[in-house]
């Protein structure tokens, strides 16, 4: 599990403010890439920035966010690769992957600024722990972290 910490003021305006702290995490995706494509699942993915970042256009994306002018941006930056990107409730994970929408694991999976934005964030994360194949990526605004 990868865990990074970003603070409030921070605005997550910049590709490098989301990005911050994952650099080990590139590097170990990296050279996994080297052997084998890797599948990913990004939930509130925003227009798709850290997934690309992380992969370089050379996985199976999935993302998913709920906010429909997002995936629309998403989809017109990135029609070029082969990224798959949904606009659905985080919260109907379950239902996506009984729709056959979503494989039934991925190698990769990332939670970034969403969990606290979540009615029941604990059910969502026990069903990404049990969608995560290695790496679940997880990042949760400083301000929401108890002192």
């Amino acid at each position: 599990m990868a865990w990074f910490k970003i603070g409030h003021n921070d605005g997550h305006t910049t590709l490098d403010s989301r990005t911050r702290g994952l650099d080990r995490i590139k590097t170990i995706l990296d050279n996994s890439r080297k052997t084998t494509k890797i599948s990913c699942l990004d939930i509130g993915c925003a227009e798709g920035l850290i997934g690309d970042w992380l992969f370089d256009g050379e996985a199976d994306y999935y993302g998913i966010d709920a906010n429909t002018q997002s995936i629309k941006t998403a989809k017109a930056m990135f029609s070029h690769k082969d990224y798959k990107f949904f606009s659905e409730n985080v919260s109907d994970l379950g239902k996506m992957m009984l729709r056959n929408e979503l494989l039934p694991r991925y190698d990769v999976v990332i939670a970034s600024a969403i969990l606290q934005k979540l009615d029941k964030p604990l059910v969502v994360l026990s069903l990404l722990t049990q969608l995560c194949e290695k790496f679940l990526i997880i990042r949760i605004p400083e301000y929401f972290v108890e002192k």
